[in-house]
């Protein structure tokens, strides 16, 4: 079941769409409020949830990165049927995804935001020997200059295993 707040989304407008994809267990809500803004400016936008997102930390294991990669194709795909021109605009590892998109989709634009370029968390480290012994840990609290329904998460990170 999906957390209250980390719907997806859709907003129509115009017929040039921008399509938002939020970070690594993150949910649309981190990128509702640009949707909106970007809609009060004419634009169409659709925010996704992507695979294994929103819901428990356990639902995370049974999904990898090719899942996330073709919910971005399939969201492309279906804003194309409103839209002339699509924009995908990418948060963090949902940035990372955006350039997968850009690459193999005719996207008109690609904007990144927070794209990672290292893991800088220690215990990346001690990985190959932690996922043998727990599966997540708890996510650090993030703390935003935004309106709570704006920071949906969820509240473990998972180990790569």
């Amino acid at each position: 079941m999906v957390m209250s707040g980390a719907e997806p989304f859709f907003f129509p407008g115009n017929k040039k769409g921008v399509l938002l994809v939020h970070g690594y267990t993150g949910t649309p809500a981190e990128m509702r409020e640009l949707g909106e803004k970007l809609n009060k400016d004419g634009y169409t936008t659709m925010g996704i949830l992507l695979p294994g997102h929103g819901t428990t930390p356990e639902d995370m294991e049974a999904v990898t990165w090719q899942d996330w990669y073709a919910s971005v194709e399939k969201a492309f795909h279906r804003l194309s049927e409103n839209c002339s021109e699509i924009s995908v605009m990418g948060m963090s590892m949902g940035s990372l995804l955006a350039l997968l998109a850009g690459s193999r989709l005719p996207v008109k634009s690609i904007i990144l935001m927070s794209t990672p370029v290292y893991l800088f968390d220690w215990r990346v480290h001690f990985l190959w020997i932690l996922k043998y012994f727990m599966t997540y840990t708890k996510k650090r609290i993030r703390i935003i200059d935004a309106e709570e329904r704006f920071n949906v998460s969820m509240i473990a990170c998972l180990w790569e295993g």
